[in-house]
């Protein structure tokens, strides 16, 4: 049977069917297609994916949004070089003053010597590298007049027979959650250098022991957290039993707390027990969870707007993507210009004007709303655009998104609560995924303790050690 034969024996009603059939399989691979192109076209630029997922060709230029600077470092006007300087404790001193004349012989006296001027050069060097080890040794004595049984008792922190003391634990801990170096290269090192054999068990004790002393820690910075005018909060994935678990990080120029639950929005939140009390200014992504049923203010990351703007202008083509993009830059760089001055606020007319041009570039492309239609044969809502998507959101929310403007305290961006996580992101790397929920517990409390002791500069080994010691080193609060 030819085509217009099999055409033909079907009825007016079956080929409208056949057709919208059709159509709707069309429709369906379209969406599909483009939601792989997406997935293809999206990198670091223009989304929030990191910059490692990045697929990197031949003559293309990588992704970076920064704003290249002119001149390099070193051009800086009265830029101040850290050279090594002489060290005036010194441990041994090498005399090389010669004791004879090298020509005829003659041998110089010490009174001669000692009036000389000396030229010094200094060498700095590690002492050797070794394990010290103290045998603490215990003994009986019966008095021959009374007959009483005399005895010194063991240091209390010495209860076994054999132990590793508190620099070998501070050492284990500094290594492993600072550094980020896994079990099995500390246990190599520890072999090579030290000539010391010590399971993983042990080193996990050491971290157990860490964790439990810095429970006040955690209790304190909660608290000082609530007092904050403004926080950044912002969550990231990691896998614990080879299961989906979140990070959540709030974070203060000064303080950082990290905390795991399995969840990412609501019980998480409930749990943190910071964001269901606060009432203040927090920095975050733009998530419903946070803007429903909560007292605080809440203003959105515009580096998560100029990655979105980025995609717009590049794949979508809309010129009102890259105007608004350009705003957002502009105000920003008239804030800065304002803080060089020492100048904390910007004036009533500089903000309105902004304000007045966010809406315009909105409002202008309204037009655009019309082209997408209705699908004749589908019902219900039509299925938004990305680029549509982020238009309506942004014309919402203009005090959230210019907030930075109004108050200066408020930075441009959410990068602070982003770098906090960053070196979880990085342990998660290294480990891939950690075999107990508690392993995980311990780092996120050992990771916010140390971070907000290098926040505020200050010396993070002699802290750890000071956790073995009554003399607890805590961060300012």
């Amino acid at each position: 049977m030819t085509k217009k034969n099999i055409l033909k024996n079907k009825s007016k009603d079956e080929l409208i069917d056949e057709i919208l059939e059709l159509r709707e399989k069309l429709r369906k691979q379209e969406e599909e297609n483009n939601k792989l192109k997406w997935q293809l076209k999206i990198d670091s630029k223009t989304s929030s994916k990191p910059s490692s997922t990045n697929i990197f060709e031949k003559n293309t230029p990588i992704c970076n949004s920064r704003i290249k600077w002119e001149n390099p470092r070193w051009w800086v006007k009265n830029h101040k070089w850290n050279n090594l300087k002489r060290e005036e404790k010194v441990d041994k001193i090498v005399d090389l003053t010669p004791c004879k004349c090298q020509k005829c012989g003659l041998k110089f006296s010490k009174n001669f010597i000692k009036n000389l001027e000396k030229i010094t050069r200094q060498v700095i060097d590690l002492n050797e590298l070794k394990k010290f080890v103290t045998d603490y040794q215990k003994s009986e004595i019966k008095c021959p007049s009374c007959g009483f049984l005399n005895t010194v008792d063991f240091p209390k922190n010495i209860k076994r027979p054999v132990q590793f003391w508190e620099n070998i634990k501070a050492f284990w801990i500094y290594l492993n959650n600072h550094w980020m170096i896994s079990f099995d290269r500390i246990q190599q090192l520890f072999l090579e250098v030290f000539w010391l054999k010590i399971s993983q068990t042990t080193l996990l004790n050491f971290n157990k022991i860490w964790f439990k002393k810095l429970e006040y820690f955690e209790e304190k910075i909660t608290k000082s957290l609530l007092n904050q005018e403004i926080i950044h909060v912002d969550e990231s994935w990691i896998r614990v039993k080879w299961k989906l678990n979140w990070v959540h990080n709030v974070s203060t120029k000064d303080l950082t707390l990290l905390k795991l639950h399995e969840k990412r929005w609501r019980e998480a939140i409930e749990y943190n027990a910071i964001l269901p009390i606060f009432n203040k200014i927090i920095i975050s992504d733009n998530y419903a969870s946070y803007k429903n049923k909560y007292n605080f203010k809440q203003w959105f990351c515009n580096a998560h707007h100029l990655r979105e703007l980025a995609y717009v202008t590049e794949f979508e083509n809309k010129k009102w993507a890259e105007k608004f993009k350009n705003l957002l830059l502009k105000s920003k760089k008239l804030k800065e210009n304002n803080l060089k001055k020492w100048i904390n606020f910007l004036e009533k007319k500089e903000i309105q004007n902004i304000k007045i041009e966010y809406l315009k570039i909105l409002k202008n492309w309204e037009k655009e709303y019309e082209k997408v239609f209705k699908i004749a044969w589908k019902r219900g809502k039509t299925k938004k655009l990305k680029w549509h998507n982020l238009l309506l959101r942004l014309e919402k929310t203009i005090n959230e998104t210019l907030l930075f403007i109004e108050n200066f305290n408020v930075p441009f961006d959410n990068n602070q609560a982003e770098r906090d996580l960053r070196m979880v992101k990085l342990k998660n790397k290294v480990s891939w995924c950690f075999r107990s929920f508690e392993w995980w517990k311990n780092f996120m409390r050992i990771r916010s303790y140390i971070w907000t002791l290098r926040k505020q500069k200050k010396e993070t080994f002699s802290a750890i050690l000071s956790l073995f010691w009554w003399n607890i080193l805590f961060p300012e609060m």
